[in-house]
């Protein structure tokens, strides 16, 4: 028996008749390997079965859309801005720069809109983020206290910021 394998292709076995005195040879063609990946649905609410087992941790702090409705924010930060350890700054324009942290010690967190790091930082948030779409956001004031798959550099904290679904 001869086994011939090739990546890319199926593996094949042949027999082969070895007599004495003569040399076999053999043609082999081999068929190409296509290998399919089980389908994946991403639905919605997906974000949401991880925003609820976050909460039951209680590491961070939650905000969702029913606290986000009564507050009736203007700017995304309105939404954090009663938040304990989470301080605004004035940059002059329409938006606060987010802050995390105390009066001593504060720092700018990364900041992830549905599920993916935005390296903008807080200032121009309203700009990528308008304050109607967002459905709940999680802050977590300390790298600590942050979510390995939300954990990036600088390790500061992190603000995740999750929109509703848009109708297309």
């Amino acid at each position: 028996m001869v086994d011939v394998r090739a990546i890319g292709y199926q593996p094949r076995r042949f027999a082969v008749d070895l007599r004495a005195g003569s040399a076999p040879s053999l043609d082999v063609i081999l068929s190409t390997f296509t290998n399919e990946l089980a389908l994946v649905r991403i639905s919605a609410s997906q974000w949401r079965d991880g925003f609820d087992q976050r909460r039951t941790k209680h590491l961070g702090m939650f905000v969702d859309e029913d606290v986000i409705r009564a507050r009736d924010p203007m700017f995304v930060a309105d939404i954090v801005r009663s938040l304990p350890g989470v301080r605004l700054v004035r940059t002059g324009g329409f938006s606060d720069r987010i802050l995390l942290g105390t009066l001593r010690s504060s720092c700018e967190p990364s900041v992830y809109v549905d599920g993916r790091l935005r390296v903008e930082g807080t200032e121009n948030l309203d700009a990528i983020v308008q304050a109607d779409d967002v459905q709940a956001v999680e802050v977590y004031r300390y790298a600590a206290e942050v979510p390995m798959q939300f954990l990036a550099p600088p390790s500061c904290g992190a603000i995740l910021i999750w929109r509703r679904a848009r109708n297309k």
